[in-house]
């Protein structure tokens, strides 16, 4: 008896921006908002990275016709090292992001496309 399947849910914070963080909550709370910001920022452009290179190496396997093994910094992060079993090519990955359409968070959803973007590049490798 192996294991049959798993399935894996991550409900990520979006990225912090300071401006934003400090102005919803009150002074007193002010450096524990940093701190949590400063931790959610971490850990997602560690995962950024860790999509980019994984799609980089797809990129460069489909153009050279194999693929590079290029260093990834699944150890950066708590949350790298949880997903590193997802994310490791042998598992069917779907990823839903959400965006804000008003004006003043275009940046934001411009760059959160551009991570599903590169999350969609990342490969699924079955092995046996």
């Amino acid at each position: 008896g192996g294991e049959a399947g798993r399935l894996t849910i991550v409900d990520l914070a979006g990225m912090e921006s300071s401006k934003k963080s400090y102005s919803v909550e009150g002074a007193s709370s002010a450096p524990q908002r940093r701190e949590e910001a400063k931790n959610i920022n971490t850990s997602l452009y560690a995962l950024g990275t860790v999509i980019e290179r994984l799609s980089a190496s797809a990129r460069s396997g489909a153009n050279s016709g194999t693929a590079q093994q290029a260093h990834v910094p699944f150890r950066d992060s708590k949350l790298t090292r949880l997903l590193q079993e997802s994310l490791g090519g042998n598992c069917a990955v779907a990823i839903v992001v959400t965006l804000r359409t008003e004006p003043e968070n275009i940046e934001e959803s411009i760059g959160t496309l551009r991570f599903a973007q590169r999350a969609k590049a990342v490969p699924v490798v079955v092995r046996p």
